[in-house]
């Protein structure tokens, strides 16, 4: 499934975070495109308001830097995890793939969300990962089960790489921009574009303590581990560091008894 931009606002899934918006940044500053950020509202999540405080904040700093951003960056599309509706054969190949390993629960309602809606090549931001120790245990489409795809209009992405399978029914209609590029190069590359400022607002914590990101969901956990702990404060990083060492029996408990499987014994 192949489908053209031209003529149409490219379509980002924009959560205030550091990748979604060194995307959004990537395509102002490089491409010419409109672009429609598109965002899931989950009552659920404590995050949720930070978030959109966020790209509120981000974006009118994006505006006043770059000529015409106010034109090419279109009003928010929010989508309600409550209106998403259920389909059958996108969640059972949800369940299938954690039968196998595991998969984050977003994934199976995204692919929902992007049927449902007909939001045909919407951009995913996922990053390369700079330490993939464990590459069978978590799934998520990477390089080595996406196909390159070349785009003069918007650059190069990825997409997923197999028709009938149960990972191209839930991604058949995702982009993927950044899996070539590490949370750490994009913090890089911000800061030679001169957009520290910008990078600093962005947020990741699922579950904030007092303003400051927790230091202990998976979110922190990945940023940490990805260079970028200098974000952090001094108490997160503490609370990040006892985690760490309470979980530390289990986690080699695990690395003993639950050998290593491959991404194809995955898919």
């Amino acid at each position: 499934m192949t489908h053209s931009f031209s003529g149409n606002p490219v379509r980002l899934l924009w959560t205030g975070g550091l990748d979604s918006t060194f995307r959004l940044l990537q395509l102002v500053q490089t491409t010419t495109v409109v672009i429609e950020p598109v965002y899931v509202i989950d009552t659920g999540r404590r995050s949720t308001l930070r978030e959109i405080e966020a790209m509120g904040r981000i974006k009118r700093m994006i505006v006043s830097r770059y000529a015409g951003a106010e034109k090419r960056i279109l009003p928010h599309r929010f989508c309600s995890i409550h209106d998403i509706a259920e389909d059958q054969t996108i969640i059972e190949s949800w369940w299938r793939i954690k039968g196998r390993c595991h998969i984050g629960t977003q994934y199976d309602w995204l692919a929902r969300l992007a049927k449902q809606e007909e939001l045909y090549g919407i951009e995913l931001c996922l990053q390369a990962r700079a330490h993939d120790d464990e590459p069978g245990r978590v799934w998520s489409p990477r390089k080595s089960n996406t196909l390159l795809r070349r785009d003069d209009l918007v650059g190069n992405y990825r997409v997923i790489d197999a028709v009938m399978s149960d990972r191209y029914t839930l991604f058949q209609c995702f982009r993927f921009p950044l899996l070539d590029i590490t949370k750490l190069e994009m913090s890089d590359h911000m800061l030679s574009q001169g957009c520290l400022d910008i990078m600093m607002e962005t947020v990741f914590c699922f579950a904030p303590i007092n303003g400051a990101p927790c230091g202990r969901c998976n979110p922190c956990q990945i940023v940490i581990k990805e260079g970028l702990g200098g974000r952090m404060p001094r108490a997160t990083m503490r609370r990040h560091y006892l985690l760490r060492l309470r979980t530390a029996p289990k986690r080699i408990a695990k690395r003993i008894l639950m050998p290593k499987k491959t991404f194809q014994e995955c898919l």
